[in-house]
């Protein structure tokens, strides 16, 4: 399995770069390697993953967690990333207040919420 080369690799930025230089970089590649514009083999690859990269590092809720965590292994990562990006600092679920770390998870009741939403008009 080869390894896969850095988001900032890919946009040729530094990981401690702006916001601005980000899309700089971003736009000059995108322009560069655009399948609509180049005529090279796998330019429409090339672009994807420029694509991809710029997604991340340009969202500051995805790039902290792709500075913490690293690049997404499947579909299951974004999808983490995304509940533990509503999720609030202090907040904490059923299974993580029920059960110690060494154990199973439990499973969280579902509760209701038909009948709770008001008195009757």
């Amino acid at each position: 399995m080869a390894t896969e080369r850095s988001y900032y690799e890919i946009l040729g930025v530094e990981r401690n770069a702006d916001d601005a230089a980000i899309k700089r970089a971003f736009r000059k590649l995108a322009q560069q390697w655009h399948p609509d514009v180049s005529s090279e083999p796998g330019a429409a690859e090339r672009f994807k993953e420029i694509n991809e990269a710029y997604q991340v590092l340009s969202d500051p809720k995805r790039r902290q967690i792709y500075d913490m965590v690293g690049r997404p292994a499947s579909a299951t990562w974004a999808a983490r990333a995304r509940r533990s990006a509503r999720a609030s600092p202090g907040s904490a679920t059923c299974s993580t207040l029920s059960s110690p770390a060494w154990a199973a998870p439990r499973r969280c009741q579902a509760r209701s919420t038909a009948g709770r939403l008001g008195p009757p008009l």
